[in-house]
């Protein structure tokens, strides 16, 4: 695949500047050294020390040497390749242990925006910012066994929670934890830090506008442009969709990896990496990825339990992205995007384990007496009302499948097949290979539609027993104080009776209005082309 950011030169931008803090380590104790992990000059082992004495980091940090011969800040930082060094880096705290807040924080620094990213700025100047960070809110979570380097060698953070924070910061969206006091502070803080950087990028494009002489102007209303104002600078469609796809696998690797470290933190020690576990291995995962992330998780599972796991998971971000993914999408536009929504598909399914399913309905504002709920979404929106509706689209899209398997096994069997075969609602099983010129990307359809429907069915059975405390008639809820569950609701049937009252008239197609150009087309096809039946399923379904 070609790339679009001359890959020889972002190299060598990158390698020198990694040999130059490498060799200014090697002269004498530097606040920042760094160095290649693993021979990739992509990825980065930075350590920070000498952080202020007088600041808790700096005497946590003086503790920890004597306790665990520790005394500086691991990161862990990622280029991506082929978009070096326009698009910025990922960040991971390492260790020391810190609280989970922190680790967020971090990995979502505003400093490591698309937005604000500076292509041109020196690493290791935007590196002092972050220890700047580091040092105001940094604390060191001193009783905790995964500080020691020799019983976790790979990190001090289990990979769910790493997962969660570097979701947060290629999502872009808050935790829902940012809105607590005691963590509030924090992410103003480092907003407020960012506050001069982002009038400046403002300033600078008030000004390009005004002096830019670029000689090529857009209409008013068309292009990107006005014919009052215009600048050097366009829209790149190029770098933008480059942008877009790497951010889009980001999210489908993380999502894919947190379904993984789920199901073993809520399995505990009977997900051991040596065996298999109750759910087959992750569809969108590579083998070696997912065995990595077993391995590591079965090291946290007997120190993290599994109530601190669903704080994890109540405070981070995931939630409001997969309700904003399910809200905003149909199964029509789930189509284009099979491997991305089958990993969110996953992350619910394990969601819908005893001590997380409420998460998944509006139930999820539980709280203690007294306590402000961690988790508060609109009455009538939730996880699981979405992934209903979205269900019922891929039933839609499933009864066209399943004429299409009736009309093709009448044609095998010499029979007349029918177009006014009853539509039933059916399971779908396994029905790969429906139509010998099934494509790939059909075959994911039609996958997509049979797992979504499954996790629905999973999401009903795991919330079935959580009481409500509003009345949703239109997402099939019922206020009632004791325990209840969600009946399906007609969607359709709800439709036309709120449509009926603007109906002026009906028309009843007889077959003279069946005649077009292409009818003998059609009587010579005994059963519709997969392609076709997979493009009418998804219009139908939307």
């Amino acid at each position: 695949e070609r790339q679009i950011f001359a890959p020889k030169e972002a190299f060598q931008m990158l390698s020198n500047e990694l040999l130059a803090i490498f060799r200014r380590g090697q002269v004498g104790e530097r606040p920042i050294t760094a160095d290649a992990e693993g021979d990739n000059v992509y990825q980065w082992l930075v350590r920070m020390g000498h952080f202020d004495p007088g600041s808790q980091l700096g005497k946590d940090l003086q503790l920890l040497k004597a306790s665990h011969g520790i005394d500086t800040v691991e990161l862990r930082v990622t280029f991506t390749r082929g978009l070096h060094p326009f698009y910025p880096p990922k960040v991971q705290l390492i260790r020391p242990r810190m609280p989970v807040i922190i680790l967020s924080a971090l990995a979502s620094h505003p400093l490591l925006s698309l937005e604000l990213w500076d292509p041109w700025k020196p690493c290791e100047k935007w590196l002092s910012l972050l220890k700047e960070f580091l040092q105001a809110h940094g604390s060191v979570e001193m009783g905790s066994p995964m500080n020691s380097p020799d019983d976790f060698p790979t990190s001090a953070y289990s990979p769910l929670e790493r997962q969660l924070a570097s979701l947060e910061a290629v999502s872009g969206f808050t935790p829902q934890a940012a809105h607590m006091d005691d963590i509030s502070d924090i992410y103003d803080e480092r907003e407020a830090s960012m506050k001069e950087k982002r009038r400046k990028i403002k300033t600078q494009a008030h000004k390009k506008m005004k002096t830019g002489s670029s000689g090529v102007f857009w209409a008013a209303g068309t292009g990107f442009g006005t014919s009052e104002h215009a600048y050097d600078e366009v829209w790149d469609r190029q770098r933008a969709m480059a942008f877009q796809l790497a951010r889009d696998g980001e999210l489908e690797s993380l999502l894919a990896g947190l379904a993984v470290s789920l199901e073993c933190h809520m399995n505990g020690a009977e997900c051991d990496q040596s065996q298999a576990c109750p759910v087959s291995r992750s569809p969108t995962l590579e083998v070696e990825a997912e065995r990595e992330i077993r391995e590591s998780c079965a090291a946290f599972v007997k120190h993290i339990p599994v109530d601190q796991i669903v704080e994890s998971v109540e405070r981070s971000c995931l939630l409001p992205l997969l309700l904003r993914e399910l809200t905003e999408t149909t199964f029509s536009d789930m189509g284009e995007r099979c491997r991305y929504y089958t990993a969110s598909l996953e992350v619910i399914r394990q969601l819908c384990s005893e001590r997380t399913a409420r998460l998944l309905t509006p139930a999820g504002m539980v709280h203690a007496p007294g306590e402000e709920p961690a988790f508060v979404l609109h009455h009538t929106h939730s996880i699981g009302a979405a992934l209903e509706s979205l269900a019922e689209e891929a039933e839609s899209f499933s009864k066209v499948v399943k004429t299409q398997a009736t009309n093709e096994k009448l044609s095998k069997s010499g029979a007349p097949s029918s177009d006014k075969a009853p539509l039933t609602y059916f399971h779908m099983g396994r029905t790969r290979g429906l139509g010998n010129g099934s494509s790939g990307v059909e075959e994911a359809v039609i996958e997509l539609a049979e797992r979504l429907r499954d996790v629905d069915a999973q999401v009903r059975s795991a919330t079935a027993s959580f009481d409500f405390t509003y009345a949703d008639v239109a997402y099939g809820y019922v206020e009632t104080g004791a325990s209840c569950s969600r009946p399906r609701v007609d969607r359709e049937a709800l439709y036309c009776q709120e449509m009926k009252k603007f109906q002026v008239e009906c028309s009843n197609f007889s077959n003279e209005f069946r005649t077009h150009n292409y009818q003998t087309d059609r009587k010579a096809e005994s059963f519709n082309p997969s392609s076709r039946l997979v493009r009418l399923g998804r219009e139908i379904a939307a």
